[in-house]
């Protein structure tokens, strides 16, 4: 396994959360998003909140259309609206490393047809010309913000599938794998002929799935990516835990990633992880406290036990007070972990807080 500094985004296992809002199912494309409609902005009690707990890695979804409005267009747009959003984006991201905390940045992408996320921008398939250029031009954005903050790392998009992988949904585009590997290593050549040496996250098939990682044709096609800097890591989703009542469902769900991860010196990134915890203040819930315990106290052993290869990993999910709530796998799959900004918190946050 190669050796990172301890500062290296890929050198020290930091664990977080998804922080999320900005990733909007949809606003107008004419007016551009409406910060305090489409989206909020960001208190700075809620990440005092995220620095105060231990949280040391943030996954920040947002919405492609809203920083390029056409494609192929400047990144960021500088249209009335677009503009707002970018400078809005770009100053969360300030905010959050001032605490110290290390961000990663995903384009959410959601398909307002099958009313799912999907590799789809304005609900349509795009290219991989399209997608080289908007990472190149969004790179190079970004670190002229952040004054090249090796902090920030880019996770490509969310969520990769083909349409047989949504279940046929009606109206999912989706990708096949062979095209969905193109586009990913043109995203980086882009990326990097641009400049920019960041750490760079590329996700598997099957909605990102880490169970199905090593069976889905994933595995060998990561293995073909090029890298000149060498500075890229998987990524993968793992929701094995809401379904399964035994407590290691959730490293049970990486023990083929991570023989392949070792014997290969790849290292992965969990960008999303949640499992339900019982009573939390809704009318109906999944699990128990005890079982969630059970289960999350294993999983922080795996990892633990495995830090030489895992980066870290980030609940799904966390927002400003009035844009998110506790709703678990029966309603919503929100999992929030505090509704007002941390003047209290879920019984999710008491899950997991220990183990920031």
């Amino acid at each position: 396994m190669r050796t990172y500094s301890p500062n290296h985004v890929l050198g020290s296992p930091r664990n977080g959360l998804n922080h999320v809002s900005m990733n909007m199912a949809g606003f107008d494309r004419d007016t551009g998003p409406i910060r305090g409609t489409n989206y909020p902005t960001y208190s700075d009690s809620l990440l005092d909140w995220y620095w105060i707990k231990g949280v040391e890695s943030v996954r920040v979804l947002f919405t492609w259309e809203a920083v390029q409005s056409n494609l192929g267009g400047s990144v960021p747009s500088p249209k009335t609206g677009y503009a707002e959003y970018w400078s809005d984006l770009t100053r969360l991201l300030i905010r959050l490393l001032a605490r110290n905390i290390y961000v990663i940045l995903s384009p959410w992408q959601y398909n307002s047809a099958s009313k799912d996320t999907d590799i789809v921008y304005d609900d349509a398939a795009f290219s991989d010309s399209d997608f080289a250029t908007f990472w190149g031009n969004f790179a190079v954005a970004i670190n002229r913000c952040v004054s090249q903050d090796q902090r920030i790392a880019f996770d490509l998009i969310n969520e990769p599938h083909t349409h047989a992988e949504s279940g046929n949904k009606p109206g999912d585009v989706g990708i096949g794998l062979d095209d969905w590997f193109a586009y990913a290593q043109a995203a980086l050549d882009s990326i990097r002929a641009g400049g920019a040496t960041n750490t760079v996250f590329i996700p598997g098939m099957c909605y990102t799935n880490a169970r199905s990682f090593t069976r889905n044709g994933s595995s060998s096609k990561w293995l073909m990516l090029r890298d000149p800097l060498e500075n890229i890591a998987v990524t993968v989703h793992c929701y094995q835990g809401v379904t399964a009542d035994h407590a290691t469902a959730l490293r049970d769900s990486f023990s083929s990633l991570m023989n392949w991860a070792r014997t290969n010196s790849i290292k992965v990134n969990v960008g999303e992880i949640a499992i339900d915890a019982g009573n939390n203040g809704r009318s109906s819930w999944c699990s128990t406290f005890n079982r969630a315990r059970a289960q999350w106290a294993d999983w922080n052993e795996f990892c633990l036990t495995n830090d030489d290869v895992f980066v870290g990993w980030n609940w799904w999910a966390n927002s400003e007070a009035g844009w998110w709530n506790e709703g678990d796998s029966t309603d919503g799959s929100h999992w929030g972990l505090t509704l007002d900004n941390g003047a209290t918190q879920t019984v999710y946050a008491d899950l997991i807080e220990s183990t920031f």
